[in-house]
C-alpha cells in the first residue's frame, strides 16, 4: 500500500506540478523570458460574438478567471494551467457591445456559484466555477490582472504581476506574446494590401485585436462604407465614425437597425433636414429611449425644423429639447396649443401676454391653461378663466354620455377631470369602455385606475406585457395572478425581462416552467424557471 501511495505521489509531481514547486514562465514580445510566481488572478477573454434576435443584435462574450498560482506558462500556446478547482467562467450578454470593466464589477458582486448579475448599463453576467478542471491552456486574449481596492471593489488592470524572489515586476499585457491562433489571424490580415479585400476581412471579425489594426489601415471611403454596412454592429459603428460622405451617413442613420451605429452616423452628420428627420422618427426601439434622436436634435439650429420636431417627434424627450431651443413666440404658442405632452414646457418660454391669454382661455389642455393663467398679469382675465375651469368640472359631474366620458378620461390633460370621468364611468355596464381607457389613456395613473374595472383577461395580459409604464403593467399583472394561462403567456413573451421574472415566480404549471427552462433563448430566464420549478416541485411533494 505504501509503495502504491509513493507511485501516486510521484506521478502527481510529474504530471500535475504544484505552484510551490514550479514558477510560471512568461514570454515577452522581445523574446525575453520572465520566470516567477503569478500574483493574484488573471482574466482571459475566450470569445466574443453577435447573435441577432427579433431583428436586433445581441452581444455575448465569455471570459475565464484563473488564480495565478495555477498558471505555469504564458506564451504562444496561450495560458497554460495545472489541474485546479479554481477556474471561474463568466458569460456576459447585452444588447450593446460588452464593456469588460462592467463585467468585472458585476461578476464580483457576490458568490460565484451559478450567480447571475446585472451590469451597470444592463445585460447579464452568468458566473460558474468551483468544479475541478483538468490541466489545459486558454487560447483567448489575456486582458490583465484583477485587483481589489481597500473598499473591496474589483477592477481590471492591463498588466500582470510576477513575483521573482523578493521582487515584484509588472508586465503590460501588450508586452506579452499573443497566443498562436490569434497571432496567425492577425498575420493573415496584415498581409492584405487591397482596400476592398481588407474591408471584406472585417465583415465577420469580432476580435478587437484584429479589427483595430485593420481599420487603421483602411483609407478608402468606399471600402470603409462597405465595412459600415456589412460588419458586426460595433465594427460598423467604428467604420461609420471614419466616414465623411454625407449621403452615406444619411443612408446609415435611416436604415441601420443598431442604435450605436445610427448614433455614430448622427455624430458625423451636418445636413439639418436629415437631422430633423432622425429627431422625429428614430423610434425603432419601442419603449426605450434610443439616444439617436436626442443626438440629432442637439445638432439642430434651424428654427423652422425645430418647430417641426417639437410638434411631430415620436419621443416626448426630444420634443421637450426642441422646445428648449425654440425662440419664436408664435411658434411656441402654436406648440403649446396643439401638443398636450409638451404644452407646459412651451408655455414656460412664452412672455407675450396676448398669446398667453389666448392659451389660458382656449387650450384643450388643462395643464396648459393653468400654466398660461399663472403667467398672466391681468387679474380680470384670470378671474374669467378660473370661473370657466370650475364650470367644466361641474359639467363632467352631470355628464352621462359614455363615449364623451371615455374621451375625457383618455385625452383630457387635467388630472381632476380625468378622475371625475373615470368615476362617472364606474356606473357603466359597458366594460369595453374601461378596456379602451386602460389601453389607450395617455396618463399612466388613469390607465391604472381604469384597470380596476377591466374583466377581460386578454386585455389585462396585453397591458401587462406591453404597456409603456411599469406601474400600469404591474397593476394589470396583479389582476392576473390567479390566471395560470395568462402568466405563462407573460413569462414567455413579455418584452420586459423583469415582468417575465415576476410571472415566472407566480407560475405553478410545471410543464410550462420546464418548457421555459429548456427552450427560452435568455439564459437568465432559464435559470429563473429552473429555480421556480424546484420550488414548485418541493411544495408539491411536502
Amino acid at each position: 500500500m505504501n509503495q502504491r501511495l509513493t507511485y501516486w505521489f510521484l506521478s502527481c509531481l510529474l504530471f500535475y506540478p504544484t505552484y510551490s514547486l514550479n514558477a510560471a514562465i512568461v514570454k515577452k514580445v522581445n523574446g525575453q523570458i520572465v520566470e516567477g510566481r503569478i500574483k493574484g488572478s488573471i482574466l482571459v477573454r475566450d470569445m466574443t460574438g453577435v447573435k441577432s434576435k427579433a431583428g436586433k443584435p445581441g452581444y455575448s462574450a465569455s471570459f475565464t478567471l484563473i488564480n495565478g498560482k495555477n498558471v505555469y506558462s504564458i506564451d504562444e500556446n496561450g495560458v497554460g494551467y495545472f489541474c485546479c478547482p479554481e477556474l471561474l467562467m463568466l458569460t456576459a450578454s447585452h444588447s450593446s457591445p460588452i464593456v469588460v470593466s462592467e463585467v468585472v464589477q458585476a461578476a464580483f458582486s457576490g458568490e460565484h456559484n451559478l450567480l447571475s448579475s446585472r451590469m451597470k448599463s444592463g445585460g447579464n453576467v452568468l458566473s460558474t466555477g468551483g468544479t475541478p478542471s483538468s490541466a489545459g491552456s486558454l487560447f483567448g486574449v489575456l486582458l490583465g490582472q484583477i485587483l481589489k481596492s481597500s473598499a473591496g471593489r474589483s477592477r481590471l488592470v492591463p498588466f500582470i504581476t510576477v513575483i521573482m524572489g523578493s521582487t515584484e515586476i509588472n508586465i503590460a499585457v501588450t508586452d506579452i506574446v499573443l497566443s498562436s491562433s490569434l497571432k496567425t489571424r492577425l498575420s493573415g490580415v496584415e498581409k492584405i494590401t487591397n482596400q476592398l479585400a481588407l474591408a471584406k476581412s472585417l465583415y465577420t471579425a469580432c476580435n478587437q485585436e484584429i479589427v483595430e489594426p485593420a481599420m487603421n489601415r483602411l483609407t478608402d471611403q468606399a471600402a470603409i462604407a462597405e465595412v459600415a454596412k456589412n460588419a458586426v454592429p460595433w465594427v460598423r459603428a467604428d467604420a461609420t465614425r471614419r466616414l465623411t460622405d454625407q449621403t452615406l451617413l444619411a443612408d446609415i442613420v435611416k436604415h441601420d437597425y443598431e442604435r450605436h451605429v445610427r448614433k455614430a452616423a448622427v455624430e458625423k452628420l451636418t445636413d439639418q433636414a436629415v437631422l430633423a428627420d432622425v429627431a422625429k422618427n428614430d423610434d425603432r426601439e419601442k419603449g426605450w429611449h434610443t439616444e439617436v434622436d436626442s443626438e440629432a436634435v442637439e445638432k439642430l439650429t434651424d428654427q423652422a425644423l425645430l418647430a417641426d420636431v417639437a410638434k411631430n417627434a415620436c419621443s416626448t424627450h426630444v420634443q421637450k429639447r426642441a422646445v428648449e431651443k425654440l425662440t419664436d413666440q408664435a411658434v411656441l404658442a402654436d406648440v403649446a396649443k396643439n401638443n398636450n405632452d409638451i404644452g407646459h414646457e412651451a408655455v414656460e418660454k412664452l412672455t407675450d401676454q396676448a398669446l398667453l391669454a389666448d392659451l389660458a382661455k382656449n387650450s384643450y389642455s388643462g395643464d396648459v391653461r393653468e400654466a398660461a393663467a399663472k403667467k398672466l398679469t391681468d387679474q380680470a382675465v384670470q378671474n374669467e378663466i378660473a370661473k370657466n375651469e370650475s364650470d367644466r368640472r361641474r359639467l363632467i359631474e352631470r355628464l352621462t354620455d359614455q363615449t364623451a366620458l371615455a374621451e375625457i378620461a383618455k385625452n383630457d390633460s387635467d388630472i381632476i377631470r380625468r378622475i371625475l370621468a373615470i368615476i362617472r364611468l364606474r356606473k357603466s355596464d359597458d366594460r369595453a369602455v374601461y378596456s379602451d381607457v386602460a389601453k389607450n389613456g395617455p396618463c399612466p395613473y388613469i390607465r391604472a385606475l381604469a384597470i380596476t374595472w377591466v374583466r377581460d383577461y386578454a386585455v389585462l395580459t396585453d397591458i401587462a406585457k406591453n404597456d409603456s409604464s411599469n406601474y400600469v403593467r404591474y397593476e394589470a399583472f396583479r389582476r392576473l395572478e390567479d390566471n395560470q394561462a395568462a402568466l405563462v403567456d407573460i413569462a414567455k413573451n413579455a418584452p420586459d425581462i423583469f415582468m417575465r421574472r415576476t410571472a415566472i415566480h407566480s407560475l405553478k404549471d410545471q410543464a410550462a416552467l420546464t418548457d421555459i427552462s429548456k427552450n427560452d433563448p435568455d439564459i437568465v430566464v432559464k435559470l429563473w424557471a429552473k429555480e421556480r420549478l424546484i420550488e414548485v416541485w418541493k411544495y408539491s411533494t411536502d
